[in-house]
């Protein structure tokens, strides 16, 4: 998931659609019951967490299911933020700061 996570927020994506092309051109298979079984599968941190849900809900909407349409374009920010917040703590790792 390093490597994963890594390609990720190198590519700085811009929408939903983006992000979870960049996921799926590593997790072909990337559906709802695999990221319920992430969730279930290991402890994981709030934004972690924020990450498994917003996956939920896309994937849900891409299923067709509309009404998490307005859930997906809300939460999409903090998305973002939280990728941009994993590359500089990253960053900072390899600064040893």
């Amino acid at each position: 998931m390093d490597i994963i996570w890594k390609k990720v927020k190198e590519s700085k994506p811009s929408t939903p659609h983006e992000f979870v092309h960049v996921l799926r051109s590593h997790i072909p298979r990337l559906d709802v019951s695999a990221v319920i079984h992430w969730q279930r599968a290991m402890k994981t941190k709030a934004w972690e967490r924020e990450i498994c849900d917003f996956l939920y809900f896309y994937l849900l909407l891409e299923r067709g299911d509309d009404r998490w349409a307005s859930h997906v374009k809300a939460s999409w920010p903090n998305i973002q933020a939280i990728i941009g917040e994993q590359a500089l703590t990253d960053a900072f790792a390899v600064w040893s700061l």
